[in-house]
C-alpha cells in the first residue's frame, strides 16, 4: 500500500467515521453493546430503532445479522451510512456492533459517535442491555 493510500485511509477513518469495531490504526472505538435477549428480539428492535430515528433501512439480512441504514442529509451533513452487525454470543445474548461513515465529508465533529450512541439509546429502550 502506498503512503498516499495510507494517509488517505487514516484521514478518512479517523475523521469521518465512528465504530464499535476496533480499527487497524489503533483508533479508539466506541464500546459495543451486548443485549441479554434472543437474537430475533434484538434484530426486530434494531429495525424499529431505525424507524424511530427516521433513518432509511437500505438492507436487512436476518440470517447473517447485517443491517445497512441511511441517515438523511440535512444542513450539516450529506447524510451518513450506518452499518450494524449482530453476533450471537449464546442463546440469550447478542453483541451489536455499529459503524457510521460520512458520505463526501472531511470532518464530522463527533456526529458519527453521536449517531451510534443515539441508535443504541433507542435500542436500549426496546431491548434489555447487559
Amino acid at each position: 500500500m502506498s503512503w498516499g493510500s495510507r494517509l488517505r485511509d487514516a484521514f478518512w477513518v479517523n475523521f469521518c467515521s465512528a465504530s464499535t469495531v476496533e480499527r487497524p490504526l489503533g483508533d479508539k472505538a466506541l464500546p459495543p453493546c451486548v443485549y441479554e435477549s434472543e437474537y430475533e428480539e434484538v434484530f426486530t428492535g434494531l429495525i424499529k430503532a431505525s424507524e424511530d430515528l427516521g433513518w432509511h433501512l437500505l438492507s436487512a439480512d436476518r440470517k447473517h445479522g447485517n443491517l445497512s441504514l441511511q441517515r438523511p442529509w440535512g444542513l450539516t451533513t450529506w447524510g451518513d451510512t450506518i452499518s450494524i452487525n449482530l453476533q450471537p454470543i449464546d442463546r440469550h445474548s447478542v453483541r451489536v456492533d455499529a459503524t457510521s461513515i460520512a458520505r463526501g465529508e472531511f470532518f464530522d465533529w463527533g456526529r458519527h459517535a453521536r449517531n451510534i450512541r443515539r441508535y443504541f439509546s433507542d435500542l436500549d429502550a426496546r431491548v434489555q442491555p447487559n
